[in-house]
């Protein structure tokens, strides 16, 4: 699947799901040292703790003010190791 059959179809979610596998594809054929995700998404959360598992040192990139998404996944973030940095 291409990324232009998904967005001519308005399938947003399916995006999600693809950003997630191709940064996985990627850690895993070892085609990357890092991964940066930038979102303020919780779609991405899943993504993000897999990268982490993998032993990878992924950082989320996200806005400032992103109601209620910190304060929900912060603590598994830290736990995870993941890094956060805010823009």
């Amino acid at each position: 699947m291409r990324l232009r059959d998904v967005t001519l179809l308005k399938r947003q979610k399916m995006v999600d799901t693809l950003l997630t596998a191709d940064a996985m594809t990627i850690i895993h054929a070892r085609l990357a040292h890092a991964v940066i995700l930038a979102s303020n998404d919780a779609d991405m959360v899943p993504a993000l703790l897999a990268l982490s598992a993998s032993g990878l040192e992924p950082t989320h990139l996200r806005r400032r003010v992103a109601a209620g998404f910190g304060d929900t996944y912060d603590a598994l973030f830290q736990e995870a190791d993941l890094q956060i940095r805010q823009w």
